[in-house]
């Protein structure tokens, strides 16, 4: 792992340094082709682009940004944010199994717009 991941890890609170693992494993698990970058202060998750990054609000909420969050289906309600922006947000406010479940579900949705995105490049 980076050092500048580390760092930044460590300065949260424990609650969410136990989430960050957490979650790190689960993202991580999802695909080989995942890398783990540190930008703009945050941890950003690229797949073949970059998909998600891992932040706290203010509050010390921690969340997922999913870059991409406005192309994608939000029909349960699972993501969060601004319409008039791309980026929105998944909160992992409980660490249960429907929190994974979901997540899990929304990265790997994240995964497949990308890829259609990518063929469309590809074609012009």
């Amino acid at each position: 792992m980076d050092i500048k991941i580390q760092q930044w890890i460590e300065k949260q609170n424990l609650e969410n340094q136990l989430k960050i693992e957490k979650i790190r494993e689960w993202t991580l698990s999802l695909s080989p082709y995942f890398s783990e970058k540190f930008r703009y202060q945050t941890l950003f998750f690229d797949h073949k682009s970059i998909l998600l990054y891992l932040s706290v609000n203010p509050k010390s909420e921690l969340y997922a940004g999913f870059v991409q969050g406005h192309l994608m289906d939000n029909s349960e309600g699972h993501l969060e944010g601004d319409h008039n922006k791309q980026i929105r947000h998944f909160y992992f406010r409980e660490m249960t199994k429907e929190t994974e479940e979901n997540y899990r579900c929304l990265v790997l949705e994240a995964i497949d717009l990308e890829k259609e995105m990518l063929k469309l490049k590809k074609r012009k």
